[in-house]
């Protein structure tokens, strides 16, 4: 019996195994790096821990599904994302759980006032709890202090939806024998992401097109700004936010108005205005 082999079986036997597992298409380095700064990304271990959210790279094209509490979190998820090295495109499949419209709307206020204060440098020592029934937040726990407790009630008051504010913290005395807390690390990627977040739950700066970059830590804001009063609350929106080693405020005046006095920023902070 004659055994006849084709061109293409001749070149198949003529290839190693190890040729062969090569030609196998495996996801790249770039990409799972992609995968695992996001993972590890503050932003994640920290505000989207209990969401079920999954991250995958394809050549720098990254898609994102799963399921979260609230669209803060949807837009936290993407904006880390976004500003991870690499990532050429994103395509947000996540989903937002399902509530009934008074759910909706205190429960997206609760999110917002959450994340404004837990993205904030001075709060980082203090036990928040949230509580958001018609419009009215209800902040319960512990403060590091007495600034502190008076800088969330403020902090809340700034956010989209709470009509009141119901301030029950109180301070730990413990708390002021530490003294200040130890400064917190940040990946670029979270520090973005909690920049442009901070950015839209302020009423000062909701309305601000500002594009965010982030490097090692410092923040940059570029884009356009109404007033020179506009281009100030976005510094000191930004200066607040936990980790920032400075600001750089490049957002160009459209009103040629001159600039009021800037409010005197923390000692160990950089900010620079052009």
């Amino acid at each position: 019996m004659k055994t006849i082999l084709s061109l293409g079986t001749v070149l198949l036997l003529s290839v190693s195994p190890t040729q062969v597992l090569a030609a196998i298409p495996t996801i790249s380095e770039s990409d799972a790096r992609i995968e695992r700064s996001a993972r590890s990304s503050y932003v994640f271990r920290n505000f989207l821990k209990y969401d079920s959210i999954t991250v995958s790279s394809i050549t720098g094209s990254v898609k994102i599904s799963g399921t979260v509490a609230d669209v803060v979190h949807r837009s936290l998820a993407e904006d880390t994302v976004a500003s991870i090295a690499g990532v050429t495109n994103i395509e947000n499949q996540v989903t937002v759980q399902s509530k009934t419209q008074g759910e909706e709307s205190d429960g997206l206020t609760y999110s917002r006032v959450k994340t404004a204060l837990r993205s904030d440098r001075d709060l980082v020592t203090s036990r928040i709890a949230v509580e958001v029934k018609d419009g009215l937040a209800t902040l319960c726990g512990t403060a590091s202090g007495l600034l502190q407790k008076d800088k969330a009630a403020r902090i809340a008051k700034e956010i989209p939806g709470v009509l009141g504010v119901k301030n029950l913290l109180i301070i730990r005395a413990a708390a002021l024998e530490k003294g200040e807390a130890e400064p917190v690390s940040i990946d670029d990627a979270s520090l973005a992401a909690l920049g442009k977040s901070a950015l839209l739950l302020h009423r000062s700066t909701a309305r601000v097109t500002a594009k965010i970059q982030t490097t090692h830590g410092v923040i940059t804001a570029t884009g356009a700004a109404k007033s020179p009063t506009e281009k100030a609350a976005v510094t000191r929106v930004l200066s607040q936010i936990i980790g920032s080693k400075g600001v750089v405020n490049q957002m160009h005046d459209e009103s040629g108005e001159s600039a009021a006095s800037p409010l005197l920023p923390p000692t160990n902070l950089r900010i620079v205005v052009q």
